[in-house]
């Protein structure tokens, strides 16, 4: 039996990205996004769930972690963002 990923029913990028506007293809295809991120961002237009953000990319450098959100507003509304977060917990004494 073959793997998961080589049976011709399962989801796959190039099936999602005919059901996206072209500019939201865009950014993910530019992203080299996963298709946990494609199917993140097909829910989120198909259920109207407008002003959810998406993460595009994510780095951690030591106790920092920045990268890119797109943050969905509408139909056709998209913007990216960058982010920067720090990960660093206090240590009570």
């Amino acid at each position: 039996m073959t793997g998961h990923e080589e049976l011709g029913s399962v989801v796959r990028i190039n099936d999602i990205m005919y059901s996206l506007p072209s500019d939201v293809k865009d950014v993910l295809t530019s992203y080299n996004c996963d298709l946990a991120t494609w199917e993140q961002v097909l829910f989120t237009i198909e259920n109207e769930k407008w002003g959810t953000t998406i993460t595009l990319t994510q780095d951690t450098v030591e106790d920092e972690t920045q990268g890119k959100i797109m943050c969905i507003s509408a139909l056709n509304k998209i913007k990216i963002e960058s982010f920067v977060r720090s990960e660093a917990i206090g240590h009570e004494r």
